[in-house]
C-alpha cells in the first residue's frame, strides 16, 4: 500500500440544509470560487509530481462536485500513473450523467474512480437517491453508500439496503452530538445493515504511532496525518504526537493499522469500500472460538454471516473434522469445507437446498502407524489413519524438554522419519503424514476451487498459522 492522501480545499458551500450543518445551502462567491479552484490546480501539480504509488480522497466542507471544475481536476488525478485511485465524498445530488460525460471528455479514468455517497433522509427520498446510485452503477462507478446513524431514520436506511445491491456496501456513521447511548436494539439493526457498525462505537485512544502512510492536505498547504490530527499548521512532520483523545470518526480510524476489520477494506481503506476474496481460510481455536469458549460468540457468527455472502469459508485447522464442526456447529451453514487435522484430512462440499452437506471432493493424507508402547489417539477416515495426538498429562502443558524427548523417542520408533511431521499444537503434539499440513491443504482447495494468491485470505492467530497466512497478500495475524 501507498500513501493515502486527503484534500480538503477552500470550499465551503452545499446544496442542502441540514440542521446540523454550518454549510447548508451557503454559495460561494465568484471570487471564493475562483481561490478554492486556484488551490485545487496547484494541489494537482504537487500530486503530478508524486513517483511513489498512492490513492488521492477528496474531503470538502460541503458539495463538491456540483461544480464542474472538479471533475475536470478527478478527470486529470486519474490520469497520474502512480495514483491507483481518485475519490470524493459527495451527497450525490450532482447530475450523473451530465458530469461523467465530462469526466470522460477530459480523460478520466473511470476504473480508477471511488465516490462515497451520503444519503440524507431529510433532503432526499430514498428513491431519488437509488435512482442516482443506479446510474452510477450502470456507468461502471465503484462507489459506497450510507448515512448517519439516527434511529428516527432507521426505516428509510433499511429501505436504502433493501433497495441497492448487495454488492454496494451501506455504511452508518455514529450520530455525532447524541445525549444518550444508541439502545441494544438500535444497535443490532444498524448491525444488519452495517456489520462494521461497532467500529463507529469505540473509543479509540488517538495513537499517532498505529497511523498508515496517509497525508490530510488543506487548500494552503498545510499537512496533517488525517483530519482530526491535532497539529500546528504545517507541522505535522516536525510534531508525530496527536494530541487528540481518540480516533472518532471513519476518517481517522480508517488509517489505523491496529484495526483489524478492516482488511477487508484494504489497500485503500479510506474509500470506505470493501473488496471480498473470493475464498477465506479461518483458523478454529483462538480465531473463531475464542480461549476458553466453546463455540463462536454471537458476534461472530454475525460476521461470518455477513461474510458467507460474499466469499466461501473454509476452516484451516488442527482439529479433526468431528470435533472442528462440533466447535463451528452454529456457523456450519456458512462452510464450504476446509482443511482439517493439519492438512491430514481436506474436505469440500456445498449446501443443498435442503440444508444438508453434499460432500464434492474429499483427500485423506494416510501417515505411517506408530508402535502401540506410544499412548497416543488416532483419527481415521476408512480404516486410514491420517493423525495421531499425543496430550500432555498436566494442565499446564510439557515440562520442560518433555515434549522433545518424546519426539526423538517416536522418531526412533517410526521406520522411515520423514514419513512424518510432528508439530506441538499448545498442550499436545500432533503427528500427520509429511506432506500435510495447514499451508499445503489450502493449496490444495484453492488449485481446485480456483482461489488465485490474489483472491484468497487466511486468518489466524498462531505461529503454526504464518505459513498459510503467507500464501495471501491480505492474510491477518490476530
Amino acid at each position: 500500500m501507498g500513501t493515502q492522501f486527503y484534500y480538503r480545499g477552500y470550499l465551503t458551500s452545499c446544496n442542502y440544509s441540514c440542521e446540523y450543518c454550518p454549510f447548508s445551502k451557503r454559495n460561494m462567491t465568484a471570487e471564493q470560487e475562483k481561490k478554492d479552484r486556484q488551490a485545487l490546480e496547484q494541489f494537482l501539480c504537487q500530486m503530478e509530481a508524486e513517483t511513489e504509488e498512492h490513492a488521492l480522497l477528496i474531503v470538502p466542507y460541503g458539495e463538491a462536485l456540483l461544480h464542474p471544475y472538479y471533475w475536470e481536476a478527478m478527470a486529470k488525478f486519474s490520469q497520474i500513473r502512480t495514483e491507483v485511485y481518485t475519490g470524493c465524498q459527495t451527497n450525490l445530488s450532482f447530475p450523473v450523467e451530465q458530469m461523467l460525460s465530462l469526466f470522460a471528455s477530459c480523460g478520466g479514468e473511470k476504473q480508477k474512480l471511488r465516490l462515497w455517497c451520503t444519503f440524507h433522509p431529510s433532503m432526499t427520498s430514498v428513491d431519488a437517491f437509488v435512482s442516482q446510485c443506479r446510474k452510477l452503477g450502470q456507468a461502471g462507478i465503484t462507489y459506497c453508500a450510507g448515512a448517519v446513524g439516527d434511529p428516527e431514520a432507521l426505516s428509510y436506511i433499511q429501505k436504502l439496503r433493501e433497495a441497492l445491491p448487495e454488492e454496494v456496501y451501506v455504511w452508518i456513521n455514529r450520530m455525532e452530538g447524541r445525549q444518550i447511548r444508541y439502545r441494544d436494539e438500535e444497535i443490532q439493526k444498524f448491525q444488519e445493515i452495517d456489520p462494521y457498525f461497532p467500529l463507529e462505537l469505540q473509543h479509540l485512544r488517538a495513537d499517532s504511532k498505529q497511523c498508515r502512510q496517509s497525508v490530510f492536505q488543506e487548500a494552503e498547504g498545510y499537512r496533517y496525518f488525517c483530519n482530526l490530527h491535532a497539529a500546528q499548521p504545517g507541522k505535522a512532520a516536525d510534531n508525530p504526537s496527536c494530541k487528540r483523545k481518540e480516533c472518532s470518526c471513519y476518517l481517522a480510524y480508517c488509517n489505523r493499522i491496529d484495526v483489524k476489520e478492516l482488511v477487508f477494506f484494504e489497500p485503500y481503506p479510506a474509500f470506505r469500500i470493501p473488496v471480498y476474496p473470493k475464498g477465506i481460510f479461518l483458523d478454529v481455536d483462538g480465531t473463531l472460538v475464542a480461549e476458553g469458549e466453546r463455540s463462536p460468540t454471537n458476534s461472530m457468527v454475525e460476521k461470518i454471516r455477513w461474510l458467507a455472502k460474499k466469499s466461501k469459508l473454509y476452516l484451516a485447522t488442527a482439529l479433526p473434522f468431528s470435533e472442528a464442526m462440533a466447535k463451528c456447529r452454529n456457523i456450519a451453514d456458512y462452510l464450504s469445507g476446509g482443511v482439517f487435522a493439519d492438512g491430514g484430512h481436506i474436505l469440500v462440499w456445498k449446501q443443498t437446498d435442503q440444508g444438508q452437506r453434499e460432500i464434492l471432493w474429499e483427500e485423506v493424507k494416510g501417515v505411517s502407524v506408530l508402535p502401540k508402547n506410544i499412548l497416543c489417539r488416532s483419527y481415521q477416515i476408512r480404516g486410514v489413519v491420517y493423525k495421531y495426538t499425543l496430550f500432555s498429562r498436566r494442565k499446564q502443558g510439557w515440562r520442560p524438554g518433555e515434549a522433545e524427548d518424546l519426539i526423538r523417542e517416536i522418531e526412533k520408533s517410526v521406520i522411515d522419519r520423514n514419513t512424518i511431521r510432528i508439530h506441538r499444537e499448545k498442550r499436545h503434539l500432533g503427528i500427520t503424514s509429511a506432506d500435510a499440513d495447514k499451508k499445503t491443504g489450502v493449496e490444495i482447495i484453492c488449485d481446485r476451487e480456483g482461489i488465485a494468491p490474489e483472491e484468497g485470505m487466511a486468518i489466524g492467530d498462531d505461529v503454526e498459522d504464518l505459513p498459510m497466512l503467507s500464501l495471501f497478500s491480505r492474510s491477518l495475524y490476530l
